[in-house]
């Protein structure tokens, strides 16, 4: 929980979640209307959210806004063991590198996920954020483009 726990009566609490998949998960197990889902537009859950029984759009609440950096991304040069030349990304992510030589590529769920298979050599290069670059002391080759994501709220109703 991410609520101020000395406020007299706070109005949102927030849940960390490792992804948007199991914030699904969550919200479908909660079963509780006054609980909402924040999806990006780009994400196959929002997608999947859409389609789904008992999960509710809630139209009026999008909002725009700005994505936190994205970067491409390995593991420093002395560390890097591996000879492919895998790239680790969420599928929609992947039009942020076009190039001459496309790498192979592996859809992952999360930015997070990609970065983990950096570290763990199965693949060479992710698309991450700064917080995968932190955490798995990746380094960045180079910083892709700024987006804007609109985020959608879903609600569980069944």
């Amino acid at each position: 929980m991410f609520a101020d726990k000395h406020a007299p009566s706070p109005l949102l609490n927030f849940e960390h979640v490792l992804s948007f998949h199991d914030g699904m998960q969550l919200l479908a197990a909660l079963q509780d209307p006054g609980v909402i889902l924040l999806l990006p537009h780009v994400h196959e859950s929002c997608a999947l959210a859409t389609l789904k029984d008992g999960f509710e759009l809630l139209p009026n609440f999008v909002m725009a806004i700005p994505n936190p950096p994205l970067y491409l991304a390995t593991k420093h040069s002395s560390a890097c063991q591996t000879t492919n030349n895998r790239i680790a990304a969420i599928p929609i992510l992947f039009v942020l590198i076009s190039g001459a030589t496309p790498p192979d590529k592996f859809a992952v769920h999360s930015t997070q996920e990609a970065a983990r298979l950096v570290v763990n050599g199965e693949c060479r290069f992710c698309i991450t954020n700064s917080d995968g670059i932190k955490k798995y002391e990746l380094e960045i080759l180079k910083e892709l483009k700024q987006t804007t994501v609109l985020w959608l709220p879903f609600r569980y109703t069944a």
